[in-house]
Parts: C-alpha cells; structure tokens; sequence
C-alpha cells in the first residue's frame, strides 16, 4: 500500500502525466447494446488521443497485452486515435500502438494500480455496501488526501498531471462533482497499527 502512495506522489511531481476515464456501464449505451469489446475499445481511444493531443510529438502507446476475440484492436486503436487528431488539428500523431507485457513495463503497473484505485473507489462511490475490505478503503482515503480530495471518485477534466473524467459526459460528467487537483505531497505512509483491527487481505 505505501508503495502506491510513493507511486501516486511520483505521479504529482515528475511531471508525467495520468490520464483516465471512468465509464458508468449502465449509462454507455454502446455497452448496453452488447458489444462490450468494441464499447471498450472506443473509451481506450478517447483516453489515448487526449493523452496524445497534450503533445505535439508523435507517440508509441504500449497497451496492456488482453485477450480480445479480435487481435488488431490494437491497430484499430492507432487509425481511430489519428483520425480523432486529425479532425482536431492536433500536433500529435501516434505512430503505433503495441500490446506489451505489463510486468516489464512500470509504466502499465502504475497505470494499473491507479486505474484500480479508482474503479474501487468508483464502485463504492455507486454502491456503498460493496464488499471492499477496511484496509483497501484505507489506502483509497490516503490516495485521495494526496489529491486534497476526502474521496477518490470525482472527476477532474482537465488537469496536466492527474486527469480524470467521467463517460458518458452527459449522464456521468461532474457525478458527484468536479474536483481541482491540489497536491498534498507529505501524506503520511499507513501503519502496522492502522491496519490492526482492519483486515489486511
């Protein structure tokens, strides 16, 4: 858990940029029609070209290596995101998106554990009798302290370092409300002691 603090406090300040979309499913009416592969794969290229498009650099995303029905959504990906900055005449090109190995790639792990982070957070935002143990709220009440925030599951849009948004805009967006990222960066570690009594699983 302290290891996630120190991943989010690097976040904050070596100046690389997070950047996630948080999709209410029961509002996606893409995912509700049933092709759940193609309604994900459309929020991953709205996430990459407003990564992408902060730039004006031509870019190589490494994707999480998934097991899709179709094996080129990765080069879907690619084509999709260009187009998007095409029509916005953004600088920023992607040149390729590679599938890659997450446990050789630091980068996907911290994207990992915050995109987890967050979807705990999210879900217990939506439904507060979720089965979440006492030690992860902990940890999820310490991320957030990091933020300034007292909770993990409001959106952002836009913020350079740490930018959150919520899909769909129009049902999702600022639910509950839309916070300004404000930097706490002595955010103590957890204790031994904090987690007696807890659960730690």
């Amino acid at each position: 858990m302290n290891c996630g603090i120190d991943l989010l406090r690097f976040v904050l300040t070596s100046g690389v940029s997070f950047n996630a979309i948080v999709v209410l499913k029961s509002a996606y009416k893409k995912w509700q029609s049933g092709d759940q592969a193609s309604a994900f794969y459309t929020t991953y290229s709205l996430v990459i070209e407003h990564s992408v498009r902060k730039t004006s650099d031509t870019c190589t995303v490494f994707i999480d290596d998934r097991s899709d029905a179709y094996e080129k959504h990765d080069e879907v990906l690619a084509l999709v995101t260009n187009r998007m900055l095409e029509r916005i005449a953004a600088a920023a090109k992607v040149s390729l998106v590679q599938k890659a190995d997450s446990k050789k790639y630091p980068g996907i792990q911290t994207a990992d554990f915050l995109t987890g982070a967050l979807k705990a957070a999210h879900h217990l935002y939506l439904q507060p009798s979720a089965p979440v143990s006492e030690s992860k709220k902990l940890l999820l009440q310490r991320l957030a302290s990091m933020l300034g925030w007292d909770a993990l599951h409001y959106d952002t849009m836009p913020n350079d370092a740490f930018d959150i948004w919520h899909f769909p805009w129009q049902e999702y967006r600022a639910r509950p409300k839309t916070m300004q990222v404000t930097p706490m960066l002595d955010v103590p570690y957890i204790t031994a002691n904090e987690l007696a009594g807890r659960g730690s699983e």
